[in-house]
């Protein structure tokens, strides 16, 4: 059973903001106890059609509330005190700054070629417990074998063959 208030029994709350006449029109709509609510607003062009049981009815009107609410609010003024500062990010492939962790396994390897630790060559096993020992991780040497791999033409890193199917890689 299904039944729609009409204008007529809302008469009373015309005059009021237009907000608080949906709402109220809402409230007048959920007093009628019903086996199913329906609710629908017309805002201009907009209109909201709500059906369901009364919590739902009643759950979904003060959302919309709330939705009124807030597109209604004036946006707050920038001012220039409590602005925050803008962001800088640093260009990707550049080294972390002095002090700072490295994020990345390969932001990390740059770090080590920097600090010159690559002087001499470094199986992957080396650099693993490198990063151990530094706090930076702990990785598979597989993982950090592969990674130093991929990134070594970048970072001007040569691989050399250390025998029994083992290589180092080294910065010249």
């Amino acid at each position: 059973m299904l039944r729609t208030v009409g204008p007529d029994s809302i008469m009373d709350i015309m005059f009021l903001h237009p907000t608080q006449y949906l709402l109220r029109a809402v409230e007048s709509l959920l007093m009628i106890v019903l086996e199913e609510f329906r609710l629908r607003i017309k805002l201009g062009d907009a209109e909201l059609d709500i059906a369901g049981d009364k919590e739902f009815v009643s759950r979904m009107s003060k959302e919309f509330e709330y939705v009124l609410k807030e597109a209604s609010r004036a946006p707050p003024e920038p001012s220039s005190h409590n602005a925050p500062a803008p962001k800088t990010h640093p260009k990707p492939g550049s080294p972390p700054s002095a002090g700072e962790t490295p994020k990345t396994v390969p932001a990390k390897l740059e770090a080590l070629r920097n600090e010159g630790y690559f002087s001499e060559p470094k199986d992957s096993s080396a650099v693993t417990e490198e990063l151990r020992a530094r706090g930076w991780g702990i990785y598979k040497a597989n993982d950090i074998s592969s990674t130093l791999k991929k990134v070594a033409p970048r970072f001007a890193l040569r691989r050399v063959d250390l025998g029994e199917r083992r290589y180092g890689y080294t910065y010249p």
